[in-house]
């Protein structure tokens, strides 16, 4: 959401949360994604087992060291280092990625929006047509107010399907969320072509087609009333058994809803 690290309250960088179900309207629950096709292979470089490895190792060390300012400042310079020389590939572009997204300890120093917008530019130029591009628009909260719809506008003119979907996801999702009319009318507009035209594509545990009908359909707020029955909730464990909310009905349950910002 990959190149996630541990959520915080002090809101870190992170992956959007990973979302195994999303409940329905109508008191029905909504199914998770059970075996989507896979993402599409465009403008992919063949891996290489020593590449591979050297970047598999470069991440577990950083891992193993932390998560935070200090931590992304340690290893800056070797993920820097190992973009330039694998650039062009799959690995080097996942090292670009993680630049990009450790901009955000740079937000109090006021630097995060100008090198963010820069690395964005540079990872665009360098890999125009690879679905990794997808993950600039998961770190959209990197980018500036004036720079995000731009650079987003930018992927959404990409012809790689989950590119298009994660930058359609990203500008629909916030125009929805609009109070001006005509900006809200935009957004649902995206998120209908979200989930009429690439329904079926990724994203993280769920679908774009899932994410799209949440946004578009939420449930009536009588329906959530204090002492209304829960909507349905349709799911897998951690071992991959489909589980149902009201399967636990008469008992205890606790719901965690998170996110990201």
């Amino acid at each position: 959401m990959g190149l996630a690290d541990s959520a915080s309250d002090d809101h870190e960088p992170i992956d959007p949360p990973r979302v195994d179900s999303l409940p329905q309207r109508g008191g029905r629950g909504r199914r998770a994604r059970q075996s989507p096709p896979s993402r599409p292979a465009a403008n992919r470089s063949p891996a290489t087992p020593k590449r591979a490895e050297a970047f598999a190792d470069l991440e577990k060390r950083r891992i193993a060291d932390g998560h935070g300012p200090e931590t992304a400042k340690k290893f800056a310079p070797e993920y820097a280092a190992f973009a330039k020389e694998n650039a062009g590939t799959d690995e080097g572009l996942e090292a670009k990625l993680w630049l990009l997204q450790q901009t955000w300890w740079e937000r109090e120093a006021g630097t995060m929006p100008a090198n963010a917008k820069k690395m964005a530019e540079e990872i665009l130029a360098e890999y125009p047509k690879n679905p990794g591009l997808a993950k600039i628009a998961e770190y959209q909260y990197c980018f500036g107010t004036d720079d995000k719809v731009g650079i987003l506008e930018k992927l959404l003119a990409i012809d790689v399907p989950v590119v298009r979907a994660s930058a359609l996801f990203s500008l629909g999702n916030t125009e929805f969320a609009s109070r001006d009319k005509a900006v809200k009318d935009q957004g649902r507009e995206r998120l209908e072509t979200l989930r009429r035209d690439y329904a079926n594509i990724p994203w993280k545990h769920t679908t774009f087609g899932e994410i799209a009908e949440s946004c578009l359909s939420p449930h009536d707020p009588a329906s959530l009333a204090v002492g209304k029955p829960a909507p349905e909730i349709i799911g897998r464990d951690a071992s991959g058994k489909e589980m149902r909310l009201s399967e636990f009905r008469g008992k205890v349950v606790v719901l965690d809803f998170w996110g990201f910002w």
